[in-house]
């Protein structure tokens, strides 16, 4: 897997205490998911974020943070008050369209 070699050799070169940040596109975003992931022909497999946590602590990262990135402001959200599943819409619409992954070396 492309993803754990990455992870074992970014630790590997990184010194004690230094800091990597990944990012990457956040398929939990519909439109992402369904169109803009597909423009770049380097991305090969949409990586879900936890799963991503996961194999950064499993190869050996330490405090390892997932954070959302680049949330679209629309003017085409649907207002919250409207129904109660607005707000689970608007994020998988119009929440961050990527992430990033950081993690330490102990």
């Amino acid at each position: 897997n492309s993803v754990i070699k990455l992870f074992d050799e970014t630790l590997r070169v990184l010194a004690p205490g230094g800091v990597a940040i990944f990012e990457t596109p956040n398929p939990m975003n519909l439109v992402v998911s369904a169109s803009m992931f597909h423009i770049d022909p380097t991305h090969q497999n949409p990586l879900h974020p936890e799963s991503t946590r996961f194999l950064a602590e499993s190869r050996g990262f330490c405090r390892v943070e997932i954070r959302p990135l680049h949330p679209e402001e629309s003017p085409h959200r649907i207002p919250e008050s409207t129904f109660p599943g607005a707000a689970w819409l608007n994020e998988r619409l119009f929440g961050p369209r990527d992430f990033a992954v950081i993690g330490f070396r102990a």
